[in-house]
């Protein structure tokens, strides 16, 4: 069993501002459509876990959510709660609340809804680690806290 290895806390600090960046990027850019850029915040490894279904590795979790165009859904995914929790100067872990939005494209403009009301409230777990292309998320994990009846 390894230790963890000790970490300056501005170390600490820097460690802690990619993974929030990592969090923030990962529904930025799903929410943007870009899909390439969404699966470059995992590593090249990486894996990713949703309703049960394991996708392992940036390749499989890319192919994973089909083309811009495959898509005729605005999603807005919001980020709260926010916690990173640094192992080691390679490995850190954390959990993010998700509250997210769907609803169909209706062309130009704002999508158009009678209510705003999200599709599902959950949890990322997630582990991050040290790349040679800097940190990536190594691990995430939806679990979804409140969704919406069908």
């Amino acid at each position: 069993m390894s230790h963890p290895v000790a970490v300056t806390p501005e170390a600490q600090l820097v460690i802690e501002r990619a993974c929030e960046r990592l969090a923030a990027d990962y529904c930025y850019f799903a929410d943007n459509r870009d899909f390439t850029a969404w699966a470059n915040v995992f590593a090249e490894d990486g894996e990713l876990i949703v309703a049960g279904k394991s996708v392992k590795g940036r390749t499989a979790i890319r192919q994973s959510v089909g083309g811009p165009e495959s898509t005729g859904t605005v999603t807005v995914h919001s980020n709260s709660n926010l916690r990173i929790d640094v192992v080691s100067a390679e490995e850190a872990r954390g959990t993010v609340t998700i509250t997210a939005f769907a609803v169909p494209h209706s062309g130009a403009g704002p999508a158009m809804v009678q209510t705003i009301t999200p599709v599902v409230v959950g949890t990322y777990r997630d582990v991050y680690r040290k790349t040679a292309e800097g940190w990536r998320i190594a691990r995430r994990e939806f679990v979804p806290t409140i969704a919406r009846a069908q």
